[in-house]
């Protein structure tokens, strides 16, 4: 349905005076909805993120650059998921002692 259709029914809509106004003003949004919903679905899709990152990522590393890139995408992604998780927790790491505690050397 055109926008030029929409305003033609709107109108229409509009002019019944037998209707309370807020179920006018709801049938228009409704039919306005619907134009635009048509309108939409013409044209080219555009690709998403993900699917653009997975796409670059097919196939192994061919050389010492490529493997850099791949450390760096997953450090990165270790850092993003890390500060997820600790959101909200106090800084200075989890609930462990200090240097007495760490390590298990001999006695």
């Amino acid at each position: 349905m055109s926008l030029e259709k929409a305003r033609q029914k709107s109108e229409a809509i509009v002019n019944q005076e037998d209707v309370p106004m807020r179920s006018r003003m709801k049938e228009v949004e409704k039919v306005y909805a619907k134009a635009r919903a048509a309108g939409k679905g013409s044209g080219k899709k555009k690709q998403t993120r993900s699917a653009k990152e997975a796409s670059s990522r097919k196939g192994r590393p061919l050389d010492r650059r490529m493997m850099s890139d791949k450390r760096e995408m997953h450090s990165k992604r270790k850092k993003v998921a890390s500060k997820k998780r600790t959101k909200g927790k106090k800084p200075g790491g989890g609930g462990g002692g200090g240097a007495k505690g760490k390590g298990g050397g001999r006695r």
